[in-house]
């Protein structure tokens, strides 16, 4: 009987690595553990499906918080001011420093950056950064947080959670 065979590429490095990962009767065990399997799953299939984020509970009022890191993603679940849920990129739009280390948390009406303070509404919108008033043609309204495609309504709506796609 042959076997079903499936392998993993090597990274753009040629075919010499490339290897047998399932067999009949087996899974190697590189395909849990290789970083080039990993990162064609997360071309193949974490960037192509839904994942769930979070449950409304954990961010129950406005100005809540809580950090998820998904496949090398860190990612913000908040609740607005308006009781929206919203999936943010926890990272400054500016120089990409992680606005939120606590895993959860409550952030008040705003984020703040660390590093060079800029600061970004509950909804990911610019309020203002340093000296941004001196620069004439500063576009605040292009340089907010990055959003994540987020449903807050799809079947998990009766339990209140969050899913995201890259």
């Amino acid at each position: 009987m042959e076997a079903a065979a499936r392998t993993a590429g090597d990274g753009g490095r040629g075919d010499a690595m490339r290897r047998v990962l399932v067999d009949a009767d087996r899974v190697h065990r590189d395909a849990y553990v290789d970083p080039i399997v990993f990162a064609h799953e997360l071309r193949t299939f974490w960037a192509h499906t839904w994942q769930y984020l979070g449950h409304a509970s954990q961010v129950p009022n406005a100005g809540d918080v809580a950090t998820v890191d998904l496949a090398g993603r860190p990612l913000l679940l908040v609740r607005g001011g308006d009781g929206e849920l919203r999936v943010l990129f926890n990272r400054c739009a500016h120089k990409g420093t992680k606005l939120v280390d606590d895993e959860r948390g409550h952030v008040g009406r705003h984020f703040r950056c660390p590093y060079h303070a800029w600061t970004y509404a509950l909804d990911g919108s610019l309020r203002s950064a340093p000296r941004s008033d001196e620069e004439p043609d500063f576009p605040t309204g292009e340089l907010g947080l990055c959003r994540a495609a987020a449903d807050t309504s799809r079947s998990c709506a009766s339990w209140g959670c969050a899913t995201w796609q890259w």
